[in-house]
């Protein structure tokens, strides 16, 4: 059910602001507003939860965060340096966590 992913909108406002800092950081002139930064987050996330035939729905999540972005007046350039960026940040966020659980179970009690 997709009830607790809409119930969580005080997160994903929060990884649309990221993704706005994000693009702050990593590019001259972000071209969009924040509303422009929490869209493509939230959308291509369901859209790539929802596509169970791809892993963290890679590709689909991407493609959809590019129309977004790109639908929101971001140019074509920066759009591919945000959306890739949002990947590996993304995957990073979701490895670390992964890793420190590994490390606390392993140790020896």
């Amino acid at each position: 059910s997709l009830l607790p992913y809409l119930r969580s909108y005080r997160g994903w406002i929060a990884w649309g602001l990221g993704l706005h800092a994000l693009a702050h950081g990593v590019l001259a002139d972000p071209e969009a507003s924040i509303g422009t930064y929490i869209a493509p987050w939230i959308g291509p996330f369901l859209a790539g939860l929802l596509s169970v035939v791809t892993p963290a729905g890679l590709g689909v999540r991407d493609a959809a965060m590019s129309m977004t972005l790109n639908t929101g007046g971001v140019t074509p350039a920066n759009t591919v340096i945000v959306v890739v960026i949002a990947r590996v940040w993304g995957t990073v966020l979701d490895a670390i966590p992964a890793g420190i659980a590994l490390l606390i179970r392993r140790r020896p009690r």
